[in-house]
């Protein structure tokens, strides 16, 4: 039987990870974990993605150490991205800080912090069982009924949410993108068909990451900067949206900032509205309205982030067409080899790159022409 139950842990709380596996499965319920589960001969890092996709739910053994883990900090980003259960089963009296605190921003922690585990691992195991699919029963035996937690109930007040916010660590204005569904893909996409999607609210950086943004990031984490472009010598143009940085650069960036890069989903829907347009002002190309080198435009590099306001998306969001490639979260395919590029970039001369459904890919560690903006949800930063 596929497991049910994928287990996360830093490698300091493998006693209580061992424990949680045991009680849960107990249970009967079938669970996936480190490293028992990984096949001979294989790395751990080859496995895991596709053990948590086939799990239902995470169970996360929260602690410092799984805080400030990137393991499991990445585990838990697939587990979001994929919109599975998180169930955060905390073993010490801390908090989620930095890209940690995004991924579980609505999620209340079911706490073990007093001697009594088995009574703080029954409750885990009758959490999980609430929150996996139904299973089918043996004729003649009733389904058991489990009882939620009081502890993992969210508030049910509604939230309003400002217009726009500002992230204190490098202070770009993020717009909010309200929840609700919008046409995404065109019907001439073949890796992005015409489809009714439906997302939550989030926020999304109005701007590219700029120049002056980066440079920041680069001195307080010790990172070099990239190599400048002839058109930005010595990256003097700080109001600039950086180019030349890899999709794990702009990754580490979003660690940093306390924020993640958009799926390609949030993306398209930041920069086209709910109506389905093909650019971010409408049906129609128009080149004074982006970065671009269309006919009669020929640019010899990038402009700095506020120079297209009549190019906003519905939203407000600048710079959603051209510019510079935008490097999402998601793999362009199933290979899993190449990250989604959207947006278009100045030196593009063909005006269907510039749509809102068109979709491009780089390598994750190319350092071609991409650049980036970031994404948050309504907690943060």
């Amino acid at each position: 039987m596929a497991h049910e139950v994928f287990i996360s842990y830093s490698r300091n709380d493998k006693r209580v990870a061992d424990a949680v596996c045991s009680t849960l499965e107990s249970h009967g319920v079938s669970c996936w974990i480190a490293p028992r589960n990984v096949p001979k001969g294989m790395e751990w890092a080859a496995v895991l993605p596709s053990a948590i996709k086939a799990a239902s739910v995470m169970v996360l053994v929260f602690s410092s150490s799984a805080n400030s883990s990137v393991p499991v900090r990445r585990e838990v980003r697939i587990v979001s991205d994929n919109h599975k259960v998180i169930i955060p089963y905390r073993i010490e009296d801390v908090e989620a800080t930095g890209a940690m605190e995004y991924y579980l921003p609505d999620l209340q922690f079911l706490d073990a912090l007093t001697p009594d585990a088995a009574g703080h691992l029954s409750m885990l195991a009758a959490e999980t069982l609430a929150n996996l699919p139904p299973r089918p029963n043996p004729e003649g035996q009733a389904p058991p009924v489990p009882v939620a937690s009081p502890a993992l109930e969210k508030p049910k007040e509604p939230l309003t949410l400002p217009a726009t916010k500002i992230n204190p660590k490098d202070g770009a204005e993020m717009i909010l993108i309200p929840a609700g569904e919008f046409l995404m893909g065109d019907d001439d996409q073949g890796d992005n068909p015409r489809r009714t999607v439906t997302l939550p609210d989030y926020y999304l950086y109005k701007n590219l990451v700029t120049v002056g943004q980066y440079e920041k990031f680069c001195k307080e984490t010790k990172r070099e900067m990239p190599s400048a472009p002839d058109f930005n010598s010595g990256w003097s143009k700080k109001d600039h949206p950086i180019v030349y940085v890899s999709w794990e650069d702009a990754d580490t960036y979003c660690d940093w900032a306390g924020v993640k890069l958009p799926t390609e989903t949030q993306w398209e829907k930041a920069a086209r509205g709910t109506a389905g347009w093909k650019y971010p002002w409408g049906n129609d190309w128009d080149g004074s309205r982006c970065a671009n080198s269309v006919e009669p435009n020929d640019l010899n590099g990038t402009m700095p982030v506020d120079s297209y306001p009549s190019g906003a998306s519905p939203y407000g969001v600048l710079d959603v067409a051209g510019n510079v490639w935008q490097w999402c979260a998601d793999w362009y395919d199933d290979k899993q080899d190449t990250r989604v590029l959207r947006g278009g970039s100045w030196y593009i001369d063909d005006p269907g790159i510039f749509r809102s459904a068109d979709r491009g890919w780089y390598e994750p560690t190319d350092r071609g022409s991409g650049g980036f903006r970031c994404c948050a949800s309504p907690g943060l930063p």
